[in-house]
């Protein structure tokens, strides 16, 4: 009996304790299903997201419709489960305060109302926070995303679309904005003012970003030395990019089909290079700031000018190809000492190059000038239009080296110009004025030539200082021959000896000048001489041998 009691009462232990655990499970699955259902509202820490591999949980109520959510927790990741909705009496859905945050928007949407004054993503006074796979629609002014004071962060791979303000930082630095794309701002808002990107702050990256389709501007720079690189700034009604701090870098982007400039740059030495500008109402403007790098860019089929200087000085124009513009392929006005080098301007509607007002000591070196509309000119200046100092006109000092071009017009006063090649100089000393059909044919300079002919253009009529470069330096009796016989002294005058292998010397008219061994000249050639340059007023029976010897060079 003994026996059979000890096995009914391990029976019944055995059986309580089934009936014990059944009823933990149930409490358990209870659990877990309360849990479980409350977990589907929390943020979920995904591998990715963890740079040390250790998983996190943040208990958040995803609910921004009547209140912020604050993400406050240092170095934590949170990863948004649904879509947001904002109320119009709340102005703000999220507000990271904390630094080393990763927010990961999962591909959700925060959506507002439209409420000029609302921030979807808001950050002030923190670092190395990371804000990416939103979508935003229909925030305001102050930005969609809004940082102030933040640096060393990541705005990645977000969508913000038909609000007032697209991404907008402030005073912050070393920045990554990347793969973002900011459309349609402001296309249901109503009024103008919407920037897809607004960087008031210093060494930011703006990267393979979209700015497209907004009723303002694509992209638009206010802090220093930021690199906007490989984005795409497309049909803005504005302007594509506008530069107004210093020292910025627009690289590789394309600019397009926006309503005024494809860059517009406020602000000194910045570089725009390897860029496409194209459809746009104009490609490149500069107004009234200096210094600016323009490099390597293809500038094509805008409605008015490729690029467009409005008093702005010492900026370099490298290696740019300017083609089918329908205005100008460069313009100035009231612009000095700008540098033009290399590239092409072709098939320009107006003109290739017009110079306007008080535009002096500008360079034109190794440049293509083809295809220009036959109506206008590869080179003009009308230094009347829009002077900037009205008693002060003109185009003095400008350069033109190893360049050939066809039709020009130097209008208004004209102005002094030089110029040179590989085989000299010739620089003149008073304006020249006038038109032509071919300038390269109208000014040569060939190996041991000079050549001006002002019987295509009688303002090419004027002293000037030649430099002829590279002579053999072994003449017999060397002089300044003009059209094959000795320059007067009246007419030439030299400032190096002739023997040398560059000689400069001054004319006070045009033909074509050398430099050779003169040699004795023979009767019929004397008296040919002396009737050319000194009729009425020698006698060659009456000069004596020294006179005679002295003109023929003997």
């Amino acid at each position: 009996m003994g026996k059979y009691f000890k096995q009914y009462i391990i029976n019944i232990i055995m059986k309580r304790r089934m009936i014990f655990l059944v009823l933990l499970i149930g409490v358990l699955f209870i659990v877990v299903f309360e849990f479980g259902e409350k977990e589907s509202i929390i943020s979920q820490t995904i591998q990715e997201d963890n740079l040390d591999g250790i998983f996190k949980k943040s208990i958040i109520d995803w609910d921004c419709f009547d209140s912020s959510i604050v993400l406050g927790s240092d170095g934590e990741t949170y990863v948004l489960d649904r879509d947001l909705y904002l109320s119009n009496t709340n102005l703000l859905c999220l507000n990271i305060t904390a630094d080393n945050i990763i927010f990961n928007g999962n591909g959700h949407t925060i959506y507002g109302t439209l409420n000029k004054s609302s921030v979807a993503v808001n950050a002030i006074n923190v670092k190395n926070i990371t804000i990416k796979n939103i979508k935003i629609k229909y925030f305001g002014s102050p930005g969609s995303i809004f940082l102030e004071r933040t640096n060393d962060s990541l705005i990645y791979n977000n969508s913000i679309n038909y609000g007032y303000k697209g991404i907008r930082s402030f005073y912050g630095s070393n920045n990554i904005f990347d793969s973002n794309n900011v459309s349609f701002l402001n296309a249901t808002a109503g009024t103008s003012g919407s920037i897809a990107f607004s960087i008031s702050s210093d060494n930011n990256l703006i990267i393979n970003n979209i700015a497209s389709n907004n009723d303002d501007t694509g992209i638009w720079i206010f802090g220093t030395n930021n690199t906007i690189n490989n984005n795409e700034v497309n049909s803005n009604i504005d302007s594509g990019i506008i530069l107004s701090g210093t020292g910025n870098i627009v690289d590789s982007n394309e600019m397009a089909y926006n309503g005024q400039f494809g860059v517009i740059i406020l602000s000194n030495n910045n570089t725009v290079k390897n860029s496409r500008l194209h459809h746009n109402n104009f490609g490149i403007g500069i107004n009234n700031y200096h210094h600016q790098l323009i490099m390597n860019n293809t500038i094509f089929s805008n409605s008015y000018h490729g690029l467009y200087i409005d008093k702005g000085t010492n900026n370099k124009i490298i290696n740019n190809l300017f083609i089918n513009n329908f205005g100008n392929g460069l313009q100035l006005r009231n612009s000095s000492n700008n540098i033009f080098m290399g590239g092409i301007i072709s098939a320009s509607v107006g003109s290739a190059i017009l110079l306007q007002g008080y535009s002096l000591n500008n360079t034109f070196s190794n440049l293509t000038i083809e295809n220009t509309n036959s109506l206008y000119y590869d080179f003009t200046a009308d230094t009347n239009v829009f002077p900037y100092f009205y008693n002060f006109v003109g185009i003095n000092q400008t350069i033109f080296e190893n360049i050939r071009f066809g039709k020009y017009n130097f209008g208004g006063s004209g102005g002094t110009i030089t110029y040179k090649n590989n085989f000299g100089e010739i620089k003149f000393l008073d304006e020249v004025n006038g038109s032509g059909m071919n300038f390269s044919e109208d000014i040569q300079l060939l190996y041991n030539s000079a050549i001006v002919k002002p019987e295509n253009n009688p303002g090419l009529q004027r002293s000037a200082n030649v430099t002829l470069k590279e002579l053999a330096g072994n003449f017999v009796d060397p002089a300044i021959l003009k059209d094959n016989v000795k320059c007067p002294i009246e007419v030439c005058t030299n400032y190096t000896d002739l023997n040398s292998q560059t000689v400069v010397f001054k004319v006070t008219g045009w033909s074509e000048y050398t430099i050779g061994s003169l040699g004795c000249m023979g009767e019929e050639e004397l008296e040919d001489y002396i009737d050319i340059y000194y009729s009425g007023i020698i006698d060659i029976n009456q000069m004596s041998d020294e006179i005679i010897n002295y003109l023929n060079g003997c």
